[in-house]
């Protein structure tokens, strides 16, 4: 992950962070990391429909991680969407190698409302 002086600005890290998106191109790793990364600033400016897209480029551009598609869920509940939530926890629990809270996240979901 990219690391900036907080007095840098979320704008400005940004900025730093797109231009040096050109030397990723090509490489699966690089992409996640940056799309990734990307995520994460969009999110700490109050983007989550940025954030969202960040993410799906990074699912689309670089590799289906688990960790990406329980940032996916996480998103869309910030977002009121549990449904779509839910289908990303799915998602995470798919991959080969998953060490995120999304089964604890998707029991939740899918308990009924009387118990939560």
């Amino acid at each position: 992950m990219l690391r900036l002086h907080p007095a840098t600005g979320v704008g400005t890290g940004l900025q730093i962070l797109d231009s040096l998106h050109p030397l990723c191109r090509g490489d699966r790793f690089l992409e996640t990391t940056y799309w990734e990364d990307r995520a994460v600033a969009l999110e700490l400016a109050g983007d989550l429909k940025g954030a969202r897209e960040s993410c799906r480029s990074a699912l689309r551009e670089g590799y289906p991680a688990a960790h990406i598609y329980f940032k996916m869920g996480l998103l869309c509940l910030n977002d009121g969407q549990p449904r779509e939530a839910a289908g990303y926890f799915r998602q995470a629990l798919a991959c080969p190698y998953n060490l995120t809270p999304a089964r604890m996240f998707l029991a939740n979901l899918e308990r009924p409302a009387e118990s939560k």
